[in-house]
């Protein structure tokens, strides 16, 4: 995937992009099948509540997770990713935060 010259204009201008359909909603979902078992790891990349033990950020999760680790050598992200930086990139982090959100009597994770 090759950015356009406007998306590396408001790249520079704004300094994030955003590519809302770089993966689809199957391989989001493969990544978000991933997430139970993540957060269920006593591990301290995992930050959890302390009144309630949820897991509200998970760091790491290239590192983790044979999943994720393909995600951030996929060229989809890669390819632009390079455009924009150069060809020498390095992983910094890949981390997910998760918030409750409340439905009616019932919390539920997304």
């Amino acid at each position: 995937m090759k950015l356009t010259g406007t998306q590396i204009e408001q790249f520079e201008r704004d300094g994030f992009l955003i590519l809302p359909s770089l993966f689809t909603r199957d391989e989001v979902a493969i990544l978000t099948v991933e997430l139970p078992k993540l957060f269920s790891e006593r591990c301290p990349e995992n930050f959890r509540e302390k009144d309630n033990d949820a897991v509200r950020t998970a760091m790491g999760l290239h590192q983790r997770n044979d999943v994720y680790a393909r995600l951030v050598r996929h060229p989809r992200l890669v390819e632009p990713a390079q455009q924009l930086r150069g060809e020498e990139l390095y992983v910094q982090q890949v981390k997910v935060n998760a918030k409750a959100a409340f439905s009616g009597d019932v919390w539920q994770w997304h």
